[in-house]
């Protein structure tokens, strides 16, 4: 047997494969984006009104100040990191719904209003968890959804009110 035909073989095969693989990826309406796309946030106006109406472009990146403002009016803020970082410390009275588990039956949904404001958050503004869970929130039907892009790590910062909790 002849190593050297039995390697030519084994690349032959492993490249045959590779090709079938990504031609399947981008075919399928499920594939996976092998370039990442950046998603940018219109930045939230304080003058602005909250709005009723379900629209993509209508999700606003919310800024340190205006974050804290809202939650002193009493809104509801969403963790969407993982039940880990969550424990270990979060925004005080925040809701975990990691965006790794979204999922249409998941337990965080019966606690958030559709129609209340809700301002998503992950850990700083190199995550973007916090922005596909807000996407897709909106695609079930959640009309006022803000993304505070600075997260946890600015909230800490500011030494605004958090809380810890016991992962299960």
């Amino acid at each position: 047997m002849n190593i050297s035909f039995s390697i030519n073989k084994i690349l032959y095969i492993l490249a045959v494969a590779v090709v079938l693989g990504f031609l399947y990826n981008h075919f399928s309406p499920s594939g996976i984006n092998l370039i990442r796309e950046e998603i940018v946030l219109e930045e939230y106006n304080s003058d602005e009104s909250i709005s009723n109406t379900a629209d993509y472009s209508k999700i606003k990146a919310v800024k340190i100040d205006d974050a804290y403002q809202f939650y002193l009016d009493g809104v509801t803020f969403v963790d969407s990191r993982d039940m880990w970082e969550f424990g270990d410390g979060h925004i005080a009275g925040a809701i975990n719904f990691p965006e790794i588990e979204f999922s249409t039956d998941h337990p965080a949904l019966k606690k958030l209003d559709k129609t209340e404001p809700l301002v998503i958050y992950c850990s700083s503004a190199d995550c973007g968890t916090s922005t596909d869970l807000a996407i897709k929130l909106q695609r079930l039907g959640y009309q006022n959804l803000f993304v505070f892009e600075e997260g946890w790590d600015a909230w800490l910062e500011r030494d605004y009110p958090i809380e810890t909790s016991v992962v299960e």
